[in-house]
């Protein structure tokens, strides 16, 4: 799938079922956009939240929340947006599911 397809894919998924998070989706890690460091002087920026125009990627210096930062699905790299779009179609097949149950 290309670029253009895959982002309208994720817009169409977050449309029908609404933003989520990494957390909502029980994910065992966010996706990481960039890291740098070890141990107690690591500074990750993870995406927690996915969004109908962009994901929320939050900085953390080891555990301690340092700021937050909205970036357009267009300005990710295609790794980071083909991770993403794996993670929500499995979002997708899951709300599926449980509405053809509800």
């Amino acid at each position: 799938m290309d670029r253009a397809k895959t982002i309208t894919r994720i817009k169409e998924i977050i449309s029908n079922w609404g933003s989520t998070t990494s957390c909502e989706l029980e994910l065992d890690c966010s996706p990481c956009l960039n890291s740098i460091g070890n141990g107690k002087n690591n500074v990750s920026q993870l995406i927690e939240h996915f969004n109908a125009e962009d994901v929320t990627a939050v900085t953390y210096h080891d555990e301690l929340e340092l700021g937050e930062e909205d970036i357009k699905y267009e300005d990710l790299d295609d790794i980071t947006l083909n991770e993403i779009a794996g993670i929500l179609e499995v979002y997708d097949l899951k709300m599926e599911k449980e509405n053809e149950t509800a």
